[in-house]
């Protein structure tokens, strides 16, 4: 479930004012906790760490659809160290 002051933080992150995509934006914030968690094992919204890093994955998944498929396309440098930085953290 997404809430709507966390729809509002990602519409302002990626400074979309419109209601068009909100169905398309809620699905988006569900994959991105569901890859935090797949990554992590958990999720802690109050932390900014996991906010940038959600706000992060959201905007790569927003800006980049499309059907077509770019064999030069990498993973976003930042979602990999914010994930590997939360992995270190979660093991002390």
């Amino acid at each position: 479930m997404v809430f709507q002051e966390e729809l509002t933080e990602i519409k302002d992150y990626l400074r979309v004012d419109f209601d068009d995509d909100d169905s398309l934006l809620n699905t988006i914030i569900l994959a991105g906790k569901e890859y935090i968690i797949n990554a992590i094992g958990y999720v802690d919204m109050s932390k900014a760490s996991f906010k940038v890093l959600l706000y992060t994955i959201c905007a790569d998944l927003y800006e980049r659809r499309s059907y077509l498929i770019d064999k030069a396309i990498q993973t976003n440098k930042i979602i990999n160290s914010l994930i590997l930085q939360l992995q270190l953290a979660k093991e002390d």
